[in-house]
């Protein structure tokens, strides 16, 4: 479960509904927990670790042997809008446990495989930003990596349930220097598994797990070290069972969670916090019915979580869910001649590491550098920031939790007015609701001014928002359709975003067209109205494929047959429909990953395509060929160069 630079919240496991729409083990939601419906990659398996890169491109990794339709094997990156970003090809032979990007932008990767981007490492990698193996990095362990956590100075923290590390002795906790050398001069040892790592300010060590010793003394599943790795006698909680996650807040309370039912010597069901000191912070007392799994502080301070629970205080909330939290969350950005002091505290979570940034027209960045930690805060020296400017201040923020990790990302402005998420084009359908929403930063407070063809708007009618970060349309006209852009300005100066183009379109649309055949992947109007729907479901007498009457009615008359998943579909005007994905048969007849149907999903014995891998995407062309595109090496038995998601390699067949 990771944050936002936007506020917006991305969560993965093993699920398929998110509010009662389809998600594979991957979902975003608005701060509010509204179902983003624009971001939707698909996952084929359980997602468990994420991180946000300061592009806003997430780093997604788990048990998945798919992303987005595409073969990515257990580590993938996003783009901001959810889909898969071609350019990271950094696939691994096993479970990816844990991600961490270093200050750098190259990416720690721990989990069971043995082999990362096609090289040889048992558990442990680093990969370069471009997805690349990192073979300046020599590191391995003789069992699971479920953790990785970097302190200030580059330094890397694993834990999980390995007993050798590089070649040495270390039960289940041991730290890297930045080249995966071994520090052997930290060697704490643990008796059971290490599930969570946090750093704290002063570089104290939290440690959490199953584990009922470490450092050769009795301690219940969480410990803090010192930053050589000794062991903090004056911090002694203990759970009663196992301790899955530890999220720092700025002013040194820590929130933990886990399957014990007591913690810090006080009835305690799976998640309570803790004073700096250890003791027991009863001002907050959450109630799950289950194990929490991972905690997550949102910049407010608000306390994400999720983990095996169906009920949070008496509300129902299945999986995930959001406790307010009853200290404050502050901060406080001062900007002198010479230095910029980001102050944070309370509530506040506890970064890692901060990039502070200089923008001089409002939508481009360019590097300050990195801040330094001060009491309360970071402070970056030696720079003079001009009034006009726009400052955008970073901080990465590390959860460990059992067998995922968490990188979420915090940022905060000063200066002059800018753009952080742009407007978005979009089809609208006539007489529906509609909105257009831009995300500012800079000193507070932001006015806004949204515009059409570049008229200022004003509230009236269908348009409420014309003054506010969102734009609203109750029941759009044809006459609202233009080209719309918001100016945002505070004390500081105004900043234009870009145009966004809103269009309104007739479309045939029934509230009872709910076909609901499953994850569905491509969907193809027919000349007769009727739709075929292509995915990986399978409902009633469907698998993969299916047709829907007008009425969103299943149509009885169209198969069934058996497919693994359809990616891609064509109808053409004859009532044929060609199909792309992985199967081997089409219509009951021998058709790998390519074919066609008659009307009546029967296999039209008269086209001989076929592919030797997936088929991913298909495009008709007006003298009626088909480009064809996927992971195969031979198409209609005749080889062809391997077309990957990189390479654009152009496969011709004719259709007719």
């Amino acid at each position: 479960m990771v944050v936002q630079a936007d506020g917006k919240v991305l969560f993965g496991q093993s699920f398929d509904l998110v509010g009662g729409l389809n998600r594979s083990d991957i979902a975003r939601v608005d701060s509010d927990g509204s179902l983003d419906p624009y971001f939707n990659p698909e996952s084929y398996g359980s997602v468990g670790s994420m991180a946000i890169q300061l592009d806003g491109k997430i780093i997604v990794a788990g048990s998945f042997t798919a992303m987005g339709g595409r073969n990515y094997a257990y580590l993938a990156r996003l783009n901001p809008d959810g889909s898969v970003d071609t350019s990271f090809n950094a696939q691994a032979s096993g479970t990816v446990y844990a991600v961490a990007p270093q200050k750098d932008g190259r990416i720690l990767v721990g989990g069971t495989f043995t082999n990362l981007a096609g090289y040889s490492c048992n558990h442990i990698g680093r990969l370069n930003s471009d997805g690349s193996y990192d073979t300046n990095f020599n590191a391995n362990a003789s069992g699971v990596i479920t953790t990785i956590a970097l302190q200030t100075n580059g330094s890397i923290l694993v834990g999980g349930t390995f007993t050798n590390l590089n070649g040495t002795a270390v039960s289940r906790l041991g730290r890297l220097k930045t080249d995966g050398s071994l520090d052997a001069s930290f060697s704490p040892q643990a008796n059971a598994t290490v599930y969570a790592i946090s750093v704290q300010p002063d570089n104290s060590i939290l440690v959490g797990g199953v584990f009922t010793n470490i450092a050769g003394t009795v301690r219940n599943h969480i410990a803090r070290l010192l930053n050589d790795g000794s062991l903090d006698i004056s911090f002694n909680p203990g759970a009663s069972n196992t301790v899955y996650c530890i999220a720092l807040q700025a002013n040194g309370k820590m929130l933990v969670s886990g399957a014990f039912l007591g913690l810090a010597g006080t009835a305690c069901k799976y998640i309570g916090r803790l004073n700096p000191d250890g003791s027991f912070d009863g001002s907050i007392n959450p109630v799950t019915s289950g194990s929490v799994y991972v905690v997550t502080l949102q910049k407010d301070g608000n306390i994400l979580m999720g983990g095996s629970f169906t009920n949070l205080s008496g509300l129902q909330r299945n999986l995930v869910g959001r406790f307010n939290n009853n200290d404050t969350a502050t901060e406080s950005i001062t900007n002198t001649a010479s230095s910029i002091t980001w102050l944070r505290g309370g509530s506040s979570p506890e970064i890692w590491c901060t990039m502070f940034e200089i923008s001089t027209n409002g939508t481009s960045w360019k590097s300050l550098g990195n801040g330094s930690r001060i009491a309360g805060g970071w402070q970056l020296t030696g720079v003079s920031i001009p009034g006009t400017a726009s400052l955008r201040m970073s901080g990465f923020c590390s959860v460990a939790s059992i067998l995922s990790e968490s990188g979420s990302l915090i940022q905060s402005y000063w200066g002059k007015a800018c753009v952080l998420t742009q407007p978005v084009s979009h089809d609208f359908v006539i007489n529906s609701n509609a909105i257009l929403s831009v995300v500012a930063g800079g000193a507070t407070p932001l006015n806004y001014q949204w515009q059409r063809n570049g008229i200022n708007l004003v509230n009236g009618g269908i348009i409420s928002g014309a003054n506010n970060a969102t734009l609203t349309f109750t029941k759009l006209a044809s006459t609202n359709a233009g080209f719309y852009s918001v100016v945002i300005s505070n004390s500081f100066g105004m900043v234009t975003s870009q145009v966004a183009s809103l269009s309104v379109v007739s479309a045939v649309k029934h509230d009872t067209f709910y076909p609901n055949f499953g994850t569905t992947y491509t969907t193809v109007f027919q000349p007769d109205n009727r739709v075929i729907i292509g995915g990986s479901f399978a409902t009633g007498k469907y698998y993969g494929l299916g047709r829907a009457n007008l009425d969103g009615t299943p149509d009885s008359l169209f198969g069934p047959y058996e497919y693994s998943a359809v990616n891609s579909c064509i109808a053409q005007l004859n009532g044929k429909v060609l199909i792309g994905g992985s199967f081997s048969s089409v219509g009951g007849q021998s058709h790998p990953n390519l074919g066609r149907l008659n009307s009546d999903a029967t296999c039209d014995l008269s086209f001989s395509g076929n592919a030797d891998g997936p088929v991913y995407a298909m495009l008709a062309q007006p003298d009626d060929k088909v480009i064809v595109a996927g992971n195969f090496t031979a198409l209609c038995n005749q080889t062809q160069k391997k077309l990957e998601e990189s390479t654009l390699t152009e496969h011709w067949i004719r259709t007719s």
